[in-house]
């Protein structure tokens, strides 16, 4: 196999993981909620955590000894040092925590927890004994120009997606700073209702359906009791999709 051939597998392992991580996130919100909830922050069906994630597992712990002791243990260590690191980068990009251990016990400052990390360990045993020999095996069966067809199309989406989800992301943030700023002034009393009404219209009319989902499935991201303001947002977005589609259905004669 040469090199060309390597990076379009790791791609493509990189996509397949993303994917399989998007699957177990769904069905672990099945079991703990009782719906459907697509806990990707991204459009498509897939959380690059995992992806990366499995990458690196792949490449480090190939090397070791194959004993499913030691790499349960690499595998805990080396998947919650990752989920340390993200949900730092991410607290500090937007502000907040996307999730939060902390009424879990052994945490550390609510991004990783013993349970959490145990149950790494395992699906990292899953990963180097079962999942991956057999993902090798399956994607050996196509030609080499195949797998370019694959990741080409495959690339173009993730970019198009990533592309999109940071500019929605930046935007939201923006946002959540905005009604941060609108609960102090309504707190220190310093704005009439008026303007404080042409503010909130205002956000109604910029926040996205996928920023409002995003904050639905991640209620970290608004840890600052921004609830109420966020619910008066969506209810305004809301009357004026429906004023929009009075309109649309009754145009004036």
């Amino acid at each position: 196999m040469n090199y060309r051939e390597i990076f379009f597998n790791y791609f493509l392992y990189f996509i397949i993981y993303s994917m399989l991580g998007w699957v177990v996130e769904v069905l672990f919100h099945i079991y703990t909620e009782k719906k459907l909830v697509n806990r990707g922050f991204l459009n498509g069906p897939w959380c690059p955590i995992y992806g990366v994630a499995a990458i690196i597992m792949i490449t480090l712990l190939n090397r070791l000894p194959q004993n499913p002791i030691l790499i349960f243990l690499a595998g805990a260590i080396l998947a919650s040092l990752i989920e340390f690191i993200t949900g730092l980068i991410l607290e500090k990009v937007f502000g907040n925590k996307w999730w939060d251990y902390s009424d879990d016990k052994f945490n550390i400052k609510g991004y990783i927890s013993l349970k959490f990390s145990i149950l790494w360990g395992i699906a990292t045993i899953i990963l180097i004994k079962f999942l991956q020999p057999t993902i090798e095996m399956f994607l050996s069966i196509f030609s080499l120009p195949t797998l370019v067809i694959i990741h080409n199309i495959t690339l173009i989406v993730f970019v198009v997606d990533v592309t999109l989800t940071i500019s929605s992301l930046i935007e939201l943030k923006n946002i959540l700073a905005e009604l941060k700023n609108i609960a102090g002034e309504l707190n220190l009393q310093k704005i009439q209702d008026e303007l404080l009404n042409n503010k909130i219209l205002n956000l109604a009319t910029r926040i996205k359906n996928r920023q409002i989902y995003l904050i639905k499935i991640y209620p970290k991201l608004t840890k600052d009791k921004l609830e109420s303001l966020i619910d008066q947002v969506i209810d305004i977005k809301q009357k004026i999709y429906e004023k929009l589609d009075e309109q649309k259905n009754n145009p004036v004669q």
